[in-house]
């Protein structure tokens, strides 16, 4: 025992040096692979971030108004639960909760002021089946009889001047405002077009001012006859919580996949279904 460790002795710090090197070794094919693919979870996370705009997957379609009834907008809200089962993995357990809205055509109005503003009427079902309402009463649906109820929201209505009891009188209906709610910050960009107040100059001194107004789903049959169409807009986000790095290709494969098949809505309507995820994906790696 004694003549090995004198035999080992000699050599103790080369075998250290061997130990570490091994060690070393161990961590580099264990450890920092591991780490990597951490950071590249954790950059996917943040790529695709709530409110990101190329991290959805856009439905679009422009509906004829006599194709719609009292039943069209659950029928959308079907389709629209159904779709991210029709799509490949793992687009599919990364798609969430879809925010979809129903707009009109602009109608230009007077405004109980005198001025005219243009309005743009639309249905938004989720956001409106947890709004909060500040002022006035929720609309009721319209059906075709007398003004369009209507809400807007609060920052719409500070810069069209409206209060509840305000009225817009169109060519094509008539708007009466029951209801003023918070504005919602969380929008999906292709909402936010829609609700967001705009101004546009018509001559030296006046602007033409645009807003959103929403009315009851149950409005929509109705409307759209009155307006001759309505647009689908639909914005399903995609959750990076779902998918990890390893999954960028196949999920990139999907989503161009997804673009090229469209979908169809109860009705026979096609969709346009759109998205930037592959270019996005395609600048992660």
């Amino acid at each position: 025992m004694r003549l090995g460790r004198r035999l080992l002795r000699p050599h103790l710090v080369a075998w250290s040096l061997v130990c570490l090197a091994v060690a070393v070794v161990v961590a580099s094919l264990v450890l920092v692979p591991r780490y990597l693919d951490g950071v590249a979870d954790r950059r996917l996370d943040l790529a695709l971030a709530a409110g990101t705009e190329a991290a959805t997957v856009v439905w679009s379609s422009d509906l004829d108004a006599e194709f719609l009834d009292a039943g069209s907008v659950d029928d959308i809200a079907s389709a629209l639960g159904d779709y991210p089962g029709s799509v490949d993995e793992p687009l599919r357990r990364a798609l969430g909760e879809p925010r979809w809205i129903l707009a009109f055509p602009d109608v230009t109005a007077a405004a109980s002021d005198g001025r005219f503003v243009r309005v743009r009427f639309g249905a938004a079902p989720v956001l409106q089946d947890s709004w909060t309402v500040v002022q006035g009463v929720a609309p009721a649906a319209w059906s075709g009889e007398g003004p369009v109820e209507i809400a807007l929201e609060r920052d719409v209505a500070d810069r069209l001047g409206a209060v509840p009891g305000s009225t817009f009188v169109g060519t094509e209906v008539t708007a009466v405002v029951t209801a003023i709610v918070d504005s919602d910050r969380k929008l999906p960009a292709t909402q936010g077009v829609f609700a967001r107040p705009t101004s546009e100059r018509v001559n030296a001194t006046d602007d033409l001012l645009t807003g959103g107004a929403y009315v009851d789903p149950g409005s929509v049959p109705a409307l759209a006859g009155a307006l001759a169409r309505v647009q689908l807009i639909a914005s399903f986000p995609v959750e990076g919580g779902s998918v990890a790095a390893v999954d960028e290709s196949a999920l990139a494969r999907a989503a161009d996949k997804a673009s090229a098949q469209g979908a169809t809505l109860p009705n026979g309507f096609p969709v346009t279904v759109s998205t930037r995820l592959s270019a996005l994906l395609h600048d992660l790696q």
